[in-house]
């Protein structure tokens, strides 16, 4: 198993219990690919930001602004040319899921990380509290 930590990419079924809606009516979870942001202090829950194949445009004018581009030249796990990481929203993810049920994909580059981490502490969406749980900013 490879480390849970900053930039790390992990696949996995999630649920609404993550925030995540299922696609299709009748479904009761979605496999995606999320970004490892960091974890809360206790080791029990991690921050994370999903990857997407598009942008919801009907959400485009609110969470347009927080997506980051990332490409299937620099990562070949993903299913189109394009995708976006939405960092809109950080879900939380426990830890114990991700140990048992994820696999493991890859790391980030790094300036996609920095990309990243910016967006989602610019974000609107992702309250104070949530960004220092997952040592985002300062605590103070």
């Amino acid at each position: 198993m490879n480390k849970v930590e900053l930039g790390s990419v992990f696949k996995m079924v999630l649920t609404l219990d993550e925030g995540v809606k299922p696609k299709h009516p009748g479904d009761s979870d979605r496999t995606k690919y999320f970004v490892v942001l960091g974890s809360d202090d206790e080791g029990v829950v991690v921050g994370a930001v999903l990857i997407n194949s598009q942008i919801n445009p009907r959400l485009f004018s609110i969470i347009g602004p927080y997506q980051h581009l990332v490409k299937s030249l620099d990562y070949p796990f993903l299913s189109k040319p394009e995708s976006y990481i939405d960092c809109y929203n950080i879900k939380e993810i426990k830890l114990e899921r991700i140990f048992k049920e994820s696999v493991f994909i890859g790391k980030l580059k790094d300036d996609d990380i920095s990309a990243i981490l910016s967006l989602a502490v610019s974000s609107p969406a992702n309250k104070k509290a949530v960004l220092s749980r997952y040592h985002l900013i300062d605590k103070r």
